[in-house]
């Protein structure tokens, strides 16, 4: 088995926990010290250890439902890292609005968890849902 695919099943697994809103099944497929990178967050957000990303993914969760499937999968010549597209759709739990957006995720692996997420997305899009 290649590193890519080891590495696109580990995110498929923390995916399905994010389509029911487990962050705690979610967080099982991540390092101790994990750190989410989310630049076009508003504001940008740079959260580091479970313990916090627990606490951030737990308020996203009450706010947004959504389901993110895999796009495309990109190998780089780092070969703890690798580079995937993916989609997200669902709804505002408050009021049912729908919501999609568009990611990239850069994600780095230790020991077969992931240790940092880099991940990009339209920040309008989830205005858009929100009607903000």
């Amino acid at each position: 088995m290649s590193a890519i695919a080891g590495y696109q099943r580990t995110i498929e697994a923390a995916f399905a926990a994010i389509k029911v809103g487990d962050v705690q099944a979610m967080l099982t497929h991540y390092t101790h010290d994990v750190v989410f990178d989310i630049p076009y967050a508003s504001p940008p957000k740079l959260i580091t250890g479970k313990d916090n990303v627990h606490t951030y993914l737990s308020a996203a969760f009450s706010v947004f439902r959504f389901e993110l499937t895999i796009t495309a999968a990109y190998e780089i010549a780092t070969p703890t890292t690798a580079i995937f597209e993916y989609t997200g759709e669902g709804h505002i739990v408050a009021t049912g609005r729908p919501y999609t957006n568009s990611y990239v995720g850069i994600y780095e692996f230790r020991d077969g968890f992931i240790c940092r997420v880099r991940e990009y997305f339209n920040p309008v899009q989830a205005q858009i849902a929100l009607g903000t």
